[in-house]
């Protein structure tokens, strides 16, 4: 029985590398040859994309985020919202474990919100918060004024806890909230959130693994990750929400960011 269990662990380790191997090609490297936004028309609408920890400072969906709303149609404008400096998301902890620093982002996050509603009214706000980012955007929510809401909002592969009520989120939010989640972000999402903690402090997967468990609601929607994606180029690991073929077939359509 030993013997049996060393091959199957065996066997394991080489599937886990080749996937790894698998999603540095698929989207790692294709990072560096992606072209910025030029964004779009103001007139069309407003997606804040808030940035997940810029581990070798990168800012990770900046280029691919944006490419798959444009492939999708979207043709209002991209912003990308940074929250700390390059150093800290290196080194992980300073950005991932400062609840000060994010609740002072998210109150900035929410002002702005504010202030685009007033000033364009008429205009779509869509919000978007990938891995650590997620936990911002949350707060950013919960953070608005009764009397402002965006048309939808996104938190995807987030680091947070699963349990966590959004509820209180989800009413600053016309439209519908989205929830991506995928069992395979168990590395980043799992071990990693375990044994470092989430962005709210929590230790244990991430709601970005483990999915959306908390109280349900009409409006809170989820997008889980099955290996029927894999034609795609989505391998569900940690990357996968925020590869250009997630935005353009399912996170643009969920929050009815184009008109197809």
């Amino acid at each position: 029985m030993p013997y049996v269990l060393i091959h199957i662990l065996k066997i394991a380790a080489v599937f886990v590398g080749a996937m790894c191997a698998l999603n540095l090609l698929v989207f790692f490297i294709p990072h560096f040859w992606w072209r910025r936004d030029q964004n779009g028309d103001p007139a069309c609408g407003l997606v804040i994309w808030v940035e997940p920890l810029r581990f070798m400072g990168i800012r990770w969906g900046e280029k691919s985020a944006a490419l798959g709303l444009r492939r999708a149609g979207y043709a209002g404008e991209f912003l990308f919202w940074p929250w700390h400096a390059s150093w800290q998301g290196t080194l992980l902890l300073p950005a991932l474990r400062n609840k000060p620093l994010i609740e002072e982002r998210a109150k900035e996050l929410a002002l702005f919100l504010a202030y685009r509603r007033a000033e364009r009214p008429d205009t779509p706000i869509y919000l978007m918060g990938y891995s650590a980012g997620g936990q911002v955007a949350r707060r950013a929510l919960e953070l608005l004024d009764a009397s402002v809401q965006v048309d939808a909002a996104a938190l995807l592969s987030s680091s947070f806890c699963p349990w966590a009520d959004l509820r209180p989120a989800a009413k600053r939010v016309k439209g519908p909230l989205l929830v991506s989640s995928s069992l395979l972000d168990c590395w980043i999402g799992g071990v990693g959130t375990t044994i470092l903690g989430n962005a709210d402090g929590w230790h244990g997967p991430a709601i970005g693994t483990l999915g959306y468990c908390g109280p349900k609601d009409a409006q809170i929607i989820q997008r889980r990750w099955w290996p029927g994606l894999l034609v795609l180029g989505l391998l569900g690991m940690h990357d996968w929400s925020l590869q250009p073929g997630f935005l353009q077939h399912f996170a643009a359509r969920d929050l009815k960011i184009t008109k197809d």
